[in-house]
């Protein structure tokens, strides 16, 4: 959130996730989504906002940050990781 924050993309942020909680939260989605998720629906919508947050400020994200918002939706959607780098690896 620090980086919404320092790239003044707060009002961006709020309009698109306000978008997508009601594309999943308001009538009859909701009790679609909920009928057909359960309580692992809950999880997948925290994914879900992880990977727009990640996609909001790609450009300003490191790696590490990067991946680690994108890695949970990206099981469901794997060319979420195809642009992200891979974290160096200390050498032994």
């Amino acid at each position: 959130m620090k980086v919404i924050e320092t790239t003044a993309r707060s009002s961006e942020w709020d309009e698109l996730r306000n978008r997508i909680l009601g594309l999943i939260e308001r009538g009859q989605p909701l009790v679609a989504w909920r009928v057909e998720h359960g309580p692992i629906g809950h999880k997948a919508e925290d994914a879900l906002l992880a990977a727009t947050l990640a996609l909001l400020c790609a450009d300003d994200l490191d790696v590490e940050h990067s991946r680690t918002l994108r890695r949970p939706m990206a099981e469901a959607l794997p060319w979420l990781l195809q642009n992200v780098e891979e974290p160096a690896r200390p050498e032994n």
